[in-house]
């Protein structure tokens, strides 16, 4: 499962343990038995979307940082101390890059989760990726031979219309960091990544830029709980065989989910 953007609307309050928000996603993806969940960032605080997987979902999260995360020493350091300790059933190879980055592979597939807001401000916090970060993602790309490799970021490289809303923004890794981005993306295209799993734009599309898919599974609550960005939720489920890479992409119109995107990745 990948999800994400959820800020903070889960948990064990009342007020938020409902369908509208973040268990409502759970909830729908429990029908695939997916084996862990992938966060794309902005789930502060990550402690409350873990209580709503482990009661709906009963399997493991893996975090990356957001912007709004970045924002927070408690949200950080939680995310951090969760990363360290990551162990479950079918991880191997895991590596750890100043923890809140880190790879490892899970049956035929290599998973990377990259943290664009290492050494940002907390105040005001923007994404990077330093020349040093970028190298280490080279390198364990480089090294991996898993049949498939996934990437996991929370700024789009380059954000797309809504798929059916037609909403977009424009702050993506392009507007952030011209130069960076560009490496940062043929270092994934030449690599052989098959999809890159991203949030922050609070929309969902599915592109291929060259040789590898930007997917972005919008907010991930029925109730988007933001009243400027016209967002409609959604969330995926990415269904890996030794053949195809199927993506399921359901969205949170009219007040429920509905199956809304299928689409095979390895194409």
């Amino acid at each position: 499962m990948v999800a994400g953007d959820i800020r903070g609307y889960a948990g064990d309050s009342y007020k938020y343990d409902q369908y509208i928000y973040f268990r409502g996603a759970c909830e729908e993806a429990n029908s695939y038995s997916p084996d862990f969940v992938a966060m794309t960032g902005d789930q502060d605080p990550p402690e409350q979307s873990k209580w709503t997987i482990n009661k709906y979902l009963g399997i493991p999260v893996v975090y990356t940082v957001g912007n709004h995360d970045a924002e927070s020493e408690e949200a950080l350091t939680y995310i951090n101390n969760h990363n360290r300790m990551l162990n479950f059933t079918g991880m191997s190879n895991k590596i750890l890059y100043k923890l809140s980055t880190c790879s490892f592979d899970f049956q035929n597939c290599h998973f990377l989760f990259v943290d664009q807001y290492i050494e940002t401000k907390p105040s005001k916090p923007k994404a990077k990726l330093s020349d040093e970060l970028l190298s280490w993602i080279e390198n364990d790309l480089k090294n991996s031979n898993q049949q498939y490799t996934f990437v996991i970021g929370h700024v789009p490289y380059a954000n797309s219309p809504d798929a059916d809303t037609g909403f977009m923004r424009s702050d993506d890794l392009r507007y952030y960091l011209p130069t960076q981005s560009e490496r940062f993306w043929e270092i994934l295209t030449q690599n052989g990544v098959n999809a890159y799993f991203c949030g922050h734009s609070h929309t969902y599309s599915h592109n291929k830029i060259g040789n590898t898919w930007q997917v972005n599974p919008a907010v991930a609550l029925i109730n988007t709980a933001t009243e400027t960005d016209n967002s409609v939720g959604g969330f995926c489920v990415v269904q890996v065989t030794e053949n195809s890479i199927i993506l399921n992409s359901w969205r949170g119109f009219d007040g429920t989910y509905t199956l809304k995107h299928t689409v095979d990745l390895t194409e």
